[in-house]
């Protein structure tokens, strides 16, 4: 009954952002003028207290100089490993200077498939009960006329001190920190 729900909890996601699917893991943009999203991560389970995916929001600003960041893979962490899903070619770039927020949706199958070295027995485990998981980013601030990587963040304690020594502002910082 649940999965019925998230289908068509997601299904109307889909539909109010217009969206097109990728691939497993989505990203789908919210059209300008409609109402802005929560900043949480919603959970989403089956029946029986499985886990069956996680939704949430992100934003994004376009770039209006040369020194730019991207968030090149999101990372899932529940029974004490590690998940990184590569997400590089995932959703499209604001115009400089638009704001844009799109939904993020993994499921419990992109999370297994993403474990390194095939032993997913105590992830399995873990999305069972999912009561503690952790998702985070990595994120390239990188030279747009070079395309040189100049720093990569992978936690999110190292957001603020890493990009604000880029110059990069608060509402840029708070971006990164929603990946």
């Amino acid at each position: 009954m649940k999965k019925n729900a998230l289908i068509a909890l997601l299904t109307s996601l889909f539909i109010l952002t217009m969206s097109s699917i990728a691939f497993a893991i989505t990203a789908n943009d919210i059209p300008p003028g409609n109402p802005l999203p929560s900043d949480t991560i919603t959970r989403i389970t089956n029946d029986d207290g499985s886990l069956f995916g996680i939704a949430y929001y992100v934003s994004s600003t376009g770039a209006t100089s040369g020194t730019r960041y991207r968030t090149t893979a999101i990372t899932v962490t529940i029974g004490g490993q590690t998940a990184v899903i590569d997400i590089s070619s995932l959703g499209k770039k604001p115009a400089p200077g638009e704001r844009q927020y799109t939904l993020i949706a993994i499921t419990r199958q992109d999370i297994i498939n993403a474990i390194p070295g095939g032993d997913t027995s105590q992830v399995e485990q873990a999305l069972n009960n999912p009561d503690n998981i952790d998702v985070g980013a990595h994120i390239q601030i990188y030279n747009a006329g070079t395309g040189n990587v100049l720093a990569t963040i992978t936690n999110k304690a190292d957001v603020s001190p890493i990009a604000g020594s880029y110059v990069f502002g608060n509402v840029d910082i708070t971006q990164m920190k929603s990946r």
